[in-house]
């Protein structure tokens, strides 16, 4: 994937016909509204699409239950992720501004804005080339958040919190991985990419909902940290004085995009072109919320928490690290005293 990226930072500059390529004062500075909103919000609500790519940093999470030395790794994961996403992000819309010509209303009117830029750049060959790179590193990222997914789901089910969690819960004995939750997430993805059928406006429902409710998955447990009583202990990878202002700071960066993106693309609208994200969003809520708080046998009954399987099932486990560890120190202490 960063190599498909560097070819299109490289290429796609030396590549553009001079009749294509935008000055400096143009591609850094023009402001262009053809939405209808007014500027500033229009301004903030572009940021939808740079905010989504860079939404899936949790999956670094997901599967640290698989990772060694969790606590310190997956956190750097994040970093390093958002950090290398956001460079070469910048500099892909670098060569974008700079290739993509002064027309911006024709490339939006295409069925495929970045492919209309190749086109111009590549011509018809080239741009089939790149294209199919683009939908390999498509199905990569799929994958891997297909991936994150399922170990999410995994771990959710062994805490016994979402429906079916005894089947969903259950490792395959050839494979000794959890292959029924990825097929039940394979399944519900299968089953939200046929809204693409149904229209843009059914699809961009999805784009739109899936920023948005990572940002309330997000919101709940940062605000939860400094909110009312709780047994929070720092780990390895702390942010110090720091941690209240930038938990403060990212609540409320969320909060407010997070009503933004239920807006509809344009300020005139209708039913078909509306915005249904409210919709989706709110449906699942909903669900989730009966689902808990169900008569007799919803989670509020009897939901304590996640599991420690750790703790629970291989205490052993425990008393041996601790063995370990405390013979390292009495090590380090010989080697110092040496």
């Amino acid at each position: 994937m960063h190599c498909l990226c560097l070819a299109i930072i490289i290429a796609l500059p030396a590549s553009t016909p001079s009749e294509f390529k935008n000055s400096a004062s143009f591609a850094l500075g023009a402001f262009v509204n053809i939405d209808g909103w007014p500027n500033g919000f229009a301004f903030i609500y572009s940021f939808l699409a740079p905010l989504w790519t860079i939404g899936s940093f949790d999956c670094s999470v997901h599967i640290s239950e698989e990772a060694t030395n969790a606590a310190t790794a997956c956190p750097w994961a994040i970093v390093l992720a958002i950090g290398i996403a956001g460079i070469l992000g910048t500099a892909i819309n670098m060569a974008l501004a700079f290739c993509m010509g002064t027309d911006l209303q024709a490339l939006v009117d295409s069925n495929q804005p970045m492919a209309a830029i190749f086109f111009n750049a590549f011509g018809q060959k080239g741009t089939l080339a790149i294209w199919a790179f683009v939908v390999i590193v498509q199905y990569m990222m799929g994958s891997s958040m297909l991936l994150g997914a399922s170990r999410q789901t995994f771990a959710f089910s062994r805490d016994k919190a979402l429906p079916f969690s005894s089947w969903l819960y259950r490792m395959n004995s050839y494979t000794k991985t959890p292959v029924n939750t990825v097929i039940f997430d394979a399944g519900c993805a299968l089953l939200l990419g046929l809204l693409a059928f149904a229209g843009k406006t059914a699809i961009a429902s999805v784009f739109t909902v899936s920023t948005t409710a990572v940002y309330v998955a997000y919101a709940i447990p940062i605000a939860a940290r400094f909110l009312g009583k709780n047994d929070f202990k720092p780990g390895p990878f702390r942010l110090g004085i720091f941690s209240l202002p930038v938990a403060v700071i990212s609540v409320l960066f969320m909060l407010f995009l997070g009503i933004v993106f239920l807006f509809p693309a344009t300020p005139q609208t209708d039913v078909p072109d509306m915005n249904y994200s409210v919709v989706v969003l709110g449906g699942a809520m909903f669900f989730s919320l009966g689902w808990y708080y169900f008569p007799k046998y919803g989670g509020v009954h009897w939901f304590t928490g996640p599991i420690t399987t750790i703790a629970k099932e291989a205490p052993d486990l425990l008393e041996h690290e601790e063995i370990l560890r405390q013979s390292a120190q009495s090590e380090l202490v010989d080697t110092e005293k040496a």
